[in-house]
């Protein structure tokens, strides 16, 4: 019976190796044939990999650089979580992008990255419109302008971004609807929590395309709690200037709410008083959005020249108040203005398509050139017509064609009292 029990406890152990030893190859695979797959978007690296018998495996010194992005992500741990071990052996031979539900959970541990390259308002100002960088862009900060993101940053206090992500979704097979929450710990820059809806068959295709605007939102909620990050930003920014923190916080407000309308997005003063508060006063914003209908991101244009607040049942919540009157409104002549008028060609007029015929023209100052149809009026009333063969300082000789041959006519340019010539 020990002896049993001995083999057993042997083979379990066995079996277990050769499962980890499975799942290390699995994941270097794995690994392998994603960055072929987006060899042109992004590069995936990591040390070393482990598995526990709960069901999560752990990417040690995992590294991702998307190109678009211009910067490395690190992390000390990426764990994947699946529902068990046995889901983690069976299942994770078909993970990839279009073969990701079996996954249940993906977190971070110590998320950094540097300061230099690409932000997120950068790269929605060039996925989608370039009025979404004002969105997220510091306005009447006496320094900004002079000082790059890594200045900017190092002045806060930052040396580096911290960034650790906890994503977790859950699909509901029957409504073929997913539900997923994403909290984003930024440390020194707050944190941003968001819980959506989303369409299991967009979600897949936007993986597949790697283009977040093939979404379909069903709900949307979005929460920041900036944890002292405006205050550092206000120190910064009114160091050069006698402004108190609520004084930056309307001039930016006002500054904001202006651009925003040069390039095409009205906010009403409701909402620029909003921004004035966040930013003065600090704290937790929450934005909900609960359309009766699929927000299909794709289709930017169903959203120009309508009121998005109202259109959309989307709600303000500001430190636990809810905020009303706020609108907002996308106008399609300022988001996409029409190309300028070609100036019209002015078109002199001996470029000007015309019928020939006798022109008149000033005698004084007409020039004779050889075989140049004239028709000259002299001061005896004779009206001639002919070919000049001759010209002299004094005398034009025209020649003109009769029944019998030719005839030449000598004329004195003095005597020339009108002038037509053949054009």
């Amino acid at each position: 019976m020990k002896r049993t029990l001995v083999y057993l406890g042997l083979g379990a152990l066995l079996a277990m190796l050769l499962s980890q030893a499975a799942v290390q190859y699995l994941v270097y695979q794995g690994i392998n044939d994603l960055r072929k797959e987006l060899k042109d978007e992004l590069d995936v690296d990591f040390s070393w990999v482990s598995a526990d018998f709960n069901g999560v495996l752990t990417l040690h010194q995992f590294e991702v650089t998307p190109f678009s992005l211009k910067r490395t992500f690190e992390a000390e741990e990426l764990k994947l979580y699946f529902d068990d071990y046995l889901a983690l052996v069976t299942e994770l031979p078909n993970l990839s992008l279009h073969n990701w539900q079996a996954l249940k959970r993906i977190q971070t541990l110590n998320g950094q990255t540097e300061l230099r390259g690409v932000g997120v308002d950068e790269w929605l100002a060039e996925t989608t419109h370039p009025v979404t960088e004002e969105f997220f862009a510091l306005h009447a900060c006496s320094r900004s302008k002079a000082d790059d993101a890594e200045s900017f940053y190092r002045a806060l206090g930052i040396p580096r971004l911290a960034m650790d992500v906890d994503l977790a979704f859950n699909v509901e097979r029957l409504s073929r609807q997913v539900s997923l929450s994403l909290g984003v710990d930024m440390v020194e820059r707050g944190r941003l929590d968001i819980y959506a809806t989303l369409s299991e068959g967009a979600l897949a295709s936007a993986l597949v395309q790697a283009d977040w605007r093939a979404l379909e939102l069903q709900s949307l909620q979005v929460a920041y709690v900036e944890n002292g990050y405006f205050r550092r930003i206000s120190n910064y920014c009114t160091q050069d200037t006698a402004w108190t923190r609520e004084a930056f916080a309307l001039a930016a407000a006002q500054q904001w709410q202006m651009k925003l309308l040069e390039q095409g997005v009205r906010a009403s003063d409701q909402f620029a008083a909003l921004y004035a508060n966040f930013l003065g006063l600090g704290g937790k914003l929450r934005i909900a959005i609960q359309s009766d209908r699929a927000i299909q991101l794709r289709n930017w244009e169903w959203f120009l020249d309508k009121e998005l607040v109202s259109l959309l049942g989307i709600q303000f919540r500001l430190n636990e108040a809810d905020i009303q009157g706020v609108s907002l409104s996308l106008i399609r002549d300022g988001l996409y203005p029409p190309p300028p008028e070609k100036p019209q060609e002015v078109v002199p007029v001996s470029a000007l398509p015309h019928e020939k015929g006798f022109r008149q023209i000033d005698p004084e100052s007409a020039q004779f050139l050889p075989q140049q149809r004239l028709k000259v009026k002299t001061r005896d009333g004779r009206l001639i017509e002919g070919m000049v063969q001759r010209i002299s300082k004094e005398h034009v000789v025209l020649q003109q064609q009769v029944k019998g041959g030719q005839v030449s006519y000598s004329i004195k340019l003095a005597d020339i009292v009108e002038l037509w010539r053949w054009q």
